[in-house]
């Protein structure tokens, strides 16, 4: 009778071992593409809050103060449109605020704008650090 070899202890567990090291490497790598795009997409989210606090300051002369802030894009007269879509347009990837002051501490000027990044906490580096408005090429 013929005997059917199967693999060993010893082989399975390498297989293992060697599936788990791939796994790892992979999953590294797209979540750091996946926080990539969350920053990504905070930019883009900021500058069409931009967009509307300058269509705010067109119509009104003035962009909105401190407080109330942001809302002020949300709130509108009957018979005319909110600058931004709903309350989630001013947040960020990360699903905090954007934050808000007028004037500036940055931009005495105009507004300062930003997000406290993924940890929603002022500072930090990497995906934890602020996206500013005044801090981008071009501003």
């Amino acid at each position: 009778m013929a005997r059917t070899r199967g693999f060993t202890l010893i082989e399975m567990m390498a297989v293992v071992l060697i599936l788990g090291l791939v796994m790892s490497v992979v999953v590294v790598n797209v979540m750091e593409r996946v926080e990539w795009a969350k920053l990504q997409t905070t930019k883009i989210r900021m500058q069409s809050v931009e967009g509307a606090l300058e269509m705010f300051q067109l119509e009104n002369a003035a962009y909105p103060d401190t407080d109330p802030g942001l809302v002020a894009l949300l709130e509108h007269e009957p018979g005319k449109k909110s600058f931004v879509k709903d309350e989630e347009s001013l947040e960020d990837s990360w699903k905090h605020r954007f934050e808000y002051e007028h004037p500036g501490s940055h931009r005495a000027d105009m507004y300062d704008l930003w997000s406290n990044g993924r940890d929603g906490r002022p500072g930090g580096e990497g995906f934890e650090a602020d996206v500013t408005s005044w801090g981008r090429e071009g501003s």
